[in-house]
């Protein structure tokens, strides 16, 4: 039996001493359990690919500098993150380059298994898809003019104001989203030119041959989007305003279909 502290005897002072937190067995023992933790956290994010019918398909548009069809695979900014995602979540994929509506509305009816690499998520898509959490933060959007055009943009000081002016067309892609701040200025303006099934890389080519005024382009793409359009970037100018909130979270936007667990892994591999 032990006693009070002042009546223990020799012996049972020993046995306290053993279980002391600064004897080397109970060191051993508390590096044993963190060993132990860690592993299991490893093999919950790590474990063996999650079985699945066939690969998870991960759609995306052409977009130079974000995600485009190389030679040997998918390439870019999007694709990377989202290989280096999947392949610590170990879930099987294949990416696809498709249509921006086609992609959308293979979410919507949910018939496949699939998700879209980048996307932006808006109410709308909400109620019809899953999304993972944000796998990457854009700089606020700027707006892509013609370089030989500046003069007639200069009295501009915010988009707001841009967006008012009756004699300069916007262009952009039919079924795309510039995030919710910039769709929401779109559907108040008039003066629209409506591209339907175009790429970004295509509106830079009607934007230089003047079929409209300007396009929304974001920062980090531009300079590849002429260069993939075969435009010298000199000859387009972004120009930015204080009244565009900062950049677009994007997500991995994915059906209904694409079992939850599957979203869980993903979740869990996303780097903060």
């Amino acid at each position: 039996m032990v006693r009070g502290c002042m009546g223990e005897t020799t012996s049972n002072w020993r046995v306290a001493s053993i279980f002391s937190h600064h004897t080397p067995v109970v060191r051993m023992m508390h590096e044993m359990r963190s060993a132990i933790f860690f592993l299991g956290l490893a093999v919950a994010i790590f474990r063996p690919g999650l079985a699945l019918a066939e690969p998870l398909t991960i759609g995306f548009i052409e977009r130079p500098g974000y995600s485009w069809q190389g030679e040997r695979q998918a390439e870019g900014l999007f694709i990377d993150i989202a290989r280096d995602i999947l392949t610590r979540a170990g879930i099987e994929h294949q990416f696809q380059a498709m249509p921006p509506k086609r992609m959308l509305k293979s979410v919507q009816e949910g018939k496949d298994r699939i998700c879209i690499v980048g996307n932006f998520k808006t109410p709308e898509r909400e109620a019809y898809a899953v999304f993972t959490k944000s796998i990457y933060q854009n700089k606020p959007i700027g707006v892509l003019i013609s370089a030989d055009r500046s003069e007639a943009f200069a009295p501009f000081k915010t988009l707001a104001a841009l967006a008012e002016a009756p004699d300069l067309r916007l262009g952009y892609v039919d079924g795309f989203s510039y995030g919710t701040a910039v769709d929401a200025v779109i559907a108040k303006m008039k003066t629209v030119e409506l591209s339907r099934g175009n790429t970004t890389t295509g509106m830079v080519s009607m934007l230089a041959a003047g079929r409209f005024d300007y396009m929304f382009a974001d920062q980090e793409e531009y300079v590849d989007l002429a260069k993939g359009a075969n435009i010298p970037p000199a000859s387009l100018r972004l120009l930015t305003f204080p009244d565009v909130p900062v950049g677009n979270k994007r997500y991995m936007m994915c059906s209904k279909t694409v079992p939850k667990a599957v979203i869980e892994r993903i979740d869990a591999a996303i780097l903060p």
